[in-house]
């Protein structure tokens, strides 16, 4: 799903998602990756694409289709009572019963191949990446 600002934008007020559309930059350099940090209705996102997803996200909740969504939060990588690292959790939601973990990618960083890794040794988390159109 491939659609411009101004589309997302009037889509929100048409749906009735935001009051007032403040989609707005909040960097205007770009990172080592090309993507611009966004913020939208006081959240804020590491890219236009991860904030696209989590609107899809919150309609698909809006609509009963999942439940429990959350996004950017910490999760903990313990092993033998240490705490190795942490997986910073691009989104969480509850669907048909099942914990999804949802990490959008636009690249995959040597880093996050081992803590996906992990995660899914440590915990059984496989985690859904949506890729980058």
């Amino acid at each position: 799903m491939r659609i411009s600002d101004e589309e997302y934008a009037a889509l929100r007020v048409r749906t009735g998602a935001a009051s007032s559309v403040t989609s707005q930059t909040v960097k205007s350099t770009r990172s080592k990756y090309g993507n611009k940090t966004v913020t939208i209705d006081g959240d804020t996102f590491d890219s236009q694409g991860e904030a696209r997803r989590w609107w899809f996200l919150c309609m698909r909740q809006d609509i009963g289709a999942i439940s429990r969504l959350r996004h950017h939060f910490q999760l903990p990588i313990v092993i033998n009572n240490i705490e190795v690292c942490f997986y910073e959790v691009d989104f969480d939601y509850m669907e048909d019963g099942r914990w999804i973990v949802e990490d959008y990618k636009g690249k995959k960083t040597d880093m996050y191949v081992l803590k996906k890794k992990l995660l899914s040794v440590v915990y059984g988390i496989e985690i859904r990446e949506v890729k980058k159109a």
